[in-house]
């Protein structure tokens, strides 16, 4: 009962923290916050789902169409509940189980013995990328270079062997891709349903980050636009976690709509093998794949906890009738 009460309370901070950002006030204000309470007693809508879907703009039937935070989580829950999603959940271990497609170098902070050792391999490569082992949203993950000072270098080390992390290999990608913004490794997220060994691409989302930072994911500010699953041809414009539109890409002026991926068979492929990989206890995979120079296929990371939202701001509508439907004949075979 206390763990409720708080929860709902977090929610109502939530929203006001929500419509400030906005600029959201007075009677607007007033109106949204009694029909977001509606819907989050209906579908468990958060003031972030009501605010990143623009409930206000839509009817109840679309609106029924999305799934919420809490619905994904639900979701995942039921579709996932009895797999090994630590293998992709640790950096670690994944890099165990799919060493061969990710194409690069990738060490554990236990693997370096030494200051010496780190310098030797940075020098190796140049500069390498530092994960949390266990990080998600591109939450501090950073470009350590070999030109840096001593000092700053020697912090960098002690930083990496008093944390659980990784350090990678910086991937060389696709002209077309690099073009978006060279500082970041620009992937597309292809969603894999796994039902019961039969698998198949959901939908595939192209990313990139903005600015100067390392990661693409949407969260850290990065641009997101869809992917045509049969072709490869992106067919939207990007679009950020604001739900805005942007035509072309705020760092590089790039237009991608209408351009055809390189590889995209491959790429797909890629992605399904990954999927068979883990296991039919995962139904549902995402895969961040990375196309390299002369069309060449990098697995960069795996996740299994879902990302709806970023499927539904670039489609512009709910997904729950394309999960219902892919649910409903996982449940079907599940007895066969």
């Amino acid at each position: 009962m206390i763990n409720a009460v708080r929860q709902r309370y977090k929610e109502l901070f939530g929203f006001s923290k929500e419509a400030d950002a906005r600029n959201v006030h007075g009677f607007k204000r007033a109106k949204y916050r009694l029909d977001w309470l509606i819907w989050l007693m209906r579908r468990g809508c958060s003031a972030n789902d009501y605010f990143i879907y623009k409930f206000w703009e839509k009817t109840s039937r679309e609106r029924k169409q999305i799934i919420t935070l809490l619905q994904g989580a639900l979701i995942i829950r039921r579709l996932n509940g009895g797999g090994e999603r630590k293998i992709v959940e640790d950096k670690r271990l994944f890099a165990e189980r799919y060493g061969d497609m990710t194409k690069r170098l990738i060490m554990s902070s236990g693997e370096l013995s030494s200051y010496e050792e780190f310098i030797a391999v940075l020098q190796k490569y140049g500069s390498l990328i530092v994960k949390p082992a266990f990080g998600f949203n591109g939450n501090d993950v950073h470009k350590v270079y070999a030109s840096d000072s001593e000092a700053d270098l020697r912090l960098e080390y002690e930083g990496i062997k008093s944390t659980e992390c990784v350090i990678e290999e910086v991937l060389v990608q696709d002209g077309i891709l690099r073009s978006l913004n060279p500082e970041t490794l620009n992937t597309v997220r292809i969603n894999v349903f796994n039902d019961h060994g039969e698998l198949s691409v959901i939908n595939a989302i192209v990313r990139s980050g903005q600015g100067d930072v390392v990661t693409d994911n949407i969260c850290a500010g990065g641009v997101v636009a869809w992917v045509d699953v049969e072709t490869g041809v992106v067919d939207s414009p990007f679009w950020d976690l604001n739900n805005q539109c942007i035509d072309r890409h705020p760092k590089s002026g790039v237009r991608l709509r209408g351009t055809a991926l390189p590889s995209w068979g491959d790429a797909k492929l890629t992605a399904l093998k990954a999927a068979e990989r883990l296991g039919e206890g995962i139904a549902y995979s995402s895969w961040d794949i990375a196309i390299l120079p002369q069309g060449e296929i990098a697995v960069v990371e795996g996740n299994t906890y879902g990302n709806f939202n970023i499927q539904q701001v670039v489609s512009g509508k709910g997904v729950w009738p394309v999960y219902k439907r892919l649910i409903s004949r996982w449940q079907r075979n599940r007895g066969r």
